[in-house]
């Protein structure tokens, strides 16, 4: 769920901004140093087996998008 991509940090979160604006799903900075900077958008209706988050990070100037799915409800035995 982890994928390497061809922009910068900046680009990445203007495109997810754009794709999914602020209001709607929430940001939070989950890193802020001088070798990682990384944030985390939540998805607010995410249902089991869909994205319920993007971790977007740079580090080593390399851009990465880690995607969190929700998993879907374990069935009583």
């Amino acid at each position: 769920n982890r994928f390497k991509v061809p922009k910068t940090y900046e680009e990445v979160l203007r495109f997810f901004r754009a794709l999914y604006g602020p209001g709607k799903y929430a940001r939070r900075p989950i890193a802020d140093t001088p070798t990682v900077k990384a944030v985390h958008i939540e998805n607010p209706e995410a249902k089991p087996g869909q994205w319920e988050g993007l971790n977007v990070y740079e580090l080593r100037n390399e851009t990465r998008i880690f995607v969190l799915v929700r998993p879907a409800p374990v069935k009583p035995k």
